[in-house]
């Protein structure tokens, strides 16, 4: 069987989400390029197998029966042919989500009640980034995103930035203060300002052969906290970056 030309060229298709393993996809999504109509998420058969299937709703019965007609694929492929799928992907066995028509959202019509703690968001390139409502940065790469619980991640291979927003009435240069005092003796790089237009308290700290880079952030009515692990120089100078453009969103 002659090998198949897919919508997306893997060699060159953008990292949309981190490694999830495989789903099985019809031809009708990865060849045709048509949006996914219905997915589904069984048991997983093997240790790579994701349990995800994806169908256009265009395929015919003997399409649908044809194991030619399909094909296993890695997440971040289905993803970037059909990028509505991506805040699904962490959904657990037993998911139904589907289009109600062609031009519709995917919804999950089986599935929990409520989403699960992981939510993948859809990838940033470089440049300048909205966190939260009040918040932004500038990402040095392109980098993959999701929310975990109440906290924002962003993620490339060696480097994880994960970000929380706290609510509630402060002294911006008394909380900068509280913080200073509360950091680890080991921390090195130490930076405050707990006197500029946004206080801020930064530095880094080597723990456990895990190194990371801490920020703090304080206006009178809420809180950033930033944390950057890196595993190599390069994700450091990367990290370096992103916390040293981390400022109250403008416009």
């Amino acid at each position: 069987m002659p090998a198949k030309t897919l919508a997306i060229d893997p060699d060159t298709a953008p990292p949309m989400c981190p490694p999830l393993g495989l789903g099985v996809a019809t031809d009708s999504v990865m060849v045709d390029g048509w949006a996914v109509q219905t997915m589904v998420r069984a048991a997983p058969a093997h240790e790579e197998d994701s349990g995800w299937s994806f169908t256009s709703g265009l395929e015919t019965p003997e399409e649908l029966a044809d194991p030619d007609r399909s094909g296993a694929y890695d997440l971040d492929l289905v993803a970037n042919v059909d990028p509505d799928v991506l805040p699904y992907l962490t959904w657990p066995v037993g998911t139904v989500v589907e289009r109600a028509t062609p031009s519709s959202p995917l919804v999950v019509v089986e599935g929990p009640e409520e989403p699960p703690t992981v939510r993948l968001l859809p990838p940033v390139d470089a440049g300048l980034v909205r966190v939260a409502d009040a918040w932004q940065l500038v990402a040095p790469t392109r980098l993959l995103r999701w929310v975990d619980g109440s906290d924002l991640v962003f993620w490339r291979p060696g480097l994880t930035a994960r970000l929380a927003v706290y609510q509630g009435p402060a002294d911006p240069a008394a909380r900068i203060l509280e913080l200073r005092a509360g950091i680890s003796a080991e921390a090195t790089h130490i930076e405050q300002d707990p006197h500029g237009a946004v206080a801020r308290l930064t530095y880094r700290l080597a723990e456990e052969g895990a190194a990371g880079l801490y920020g703090f952030l304080r206006t009178p009515d809420e809180e950033l906290h930033l944390v950057l692990h890196f595993e190599d120089e390069a994700g450091e100078v990367q990290a370096r970056a992103m916390l040293a453009t981390v400022g109250p969103a403008r416009g």
